[in-house]
């Protein structure tokens, strides 16, 4: 859907609230899904739930009330389920309610520090070079170790990178506001400054481009596949001719 709005009003940014969009559906996605499931369940039969002072059977809205502050282990108290069996099943989804908070914020502290980890890297292409010739003179000429000192100080940075998009693929979905701590843009950057150092350079590519070529061909994706056919681009190109036609 952000794509699409992309697309129609021509403005990258509204892909930066892209993560917000995704973590906070799926987060609320799972209490909604859960929700409802429990109050189904309590709803399935008459009188399952009862209110507490009266014993008058609850509607549904009060049984999903019942099953909302249950799941919150908040206890209020003032609903109960009327027999033992089904009481036995309110200490239960109030200990999946505990669970499903417990499991979204593991869920979401390691996104935040990917989060983090990206922008770092990102930022840090960019220190060296905002474009893809700056990045190759810094390297040059205020490194060091000269341009395969700089691009050994990135490639663990760049592994990890790797590392965290193979084992979490919707980090490719996150955009960011800024485009010095975009990924995806600054990946482009150092990949057109990889090309030029593998055949512009007089001495030859530094020993430690293939293994940043590596890392940064994985990290970007679907941008960096190579995609036949008469209206695709093949982005693969940048690094070896393509055969296909199109």
């Amino acid at each position: 859907m952000l794509h699409a709005l992309r697309r129609r009003r021509d403005r990258r940014e509204v892909l930066a609230w892209n993560p917000i969009w995704m973590v906070m559906g799926t987060f609320i996605s799972w209490f909604v899904l859960t929700w409802l499931g429990w109050t189904l369940l309590f709803w399935s039969q008459a009188d399952l739930v009862t209110w507490a002072e009266d014993e008058q059977p609850a509607s549904l809205t009060d049984t999903a009330y019942f099953v909302g502050y249950t799941l919150t282990t908040l206890g209020l108290g003032d609903l109960h389920a009327k027999t033992s069996g089904w009481r036995l099943l309110t200490p239960l989804a109030a200990l999946n309610g505990f669970f499903l908070l417990t499991f979204a914020i593991t869920f979401l502290t390691p996104i935040a520090s990917s989060r983090s980890e990206r922008r770092q890297v990102s930022l840090r292409i960019f220190r060296a070079g905002p474009t893809p010739q700056a990045f190759v003179l810094t390297g040059l000429n205020d490194h060091p170790h000269g341009l395969a000192g700089l691009l050994h100080d990135l490639s663990g940075d760049l592994i990890r990178l790797d590392a965290q998009h193979r084992s979490a693929l919707f980090l490719h979905s996150f955009y960011d506001h800024y485009a010095e701590v975009d990924p995806h843009l600054q990946l482009a950057v150092l990949g057109e400054a990889l090309l030029i150092a593998q055949y512009g350079l007089k001495d030859g590519p530094p020993k430690a481009l293939q293994a940043v070529r590596d890392s940064v061909e994985a990290s970007s994706g679907p941008f960096m596949r190579c995609r036949t056919g008469a209206k695709a681009r093949c982005h693969r190109c940048r690094w070896s001719p393509c055969d296909s036609k199109g």
